[in-house]
């Protein structure tokens, strides 16, 4: 499977995820969820 491939298939709240690790360049998991407002076992789950 390819990385579009991949993508394609990602919901709302996984799309904004991995937008946030690129544009920071990585993040701690605890900001990561914070960041994005979600809870730390959604965030996980997204990780």
């Amino acid at each position: 499977m390819s990385s579009s491939t991949a993508e394609a298939e990602l919901n709302e709240d996984e799309r904004a995820g991995l937008e946030l690790i690129r544009e920071s360049g990585g993040i701690h998991q605890s900001d990561f969820w914070k960041e994005l407002e979600f809870s730390s076992r959604k965030g996980s789950r997204i990780v």
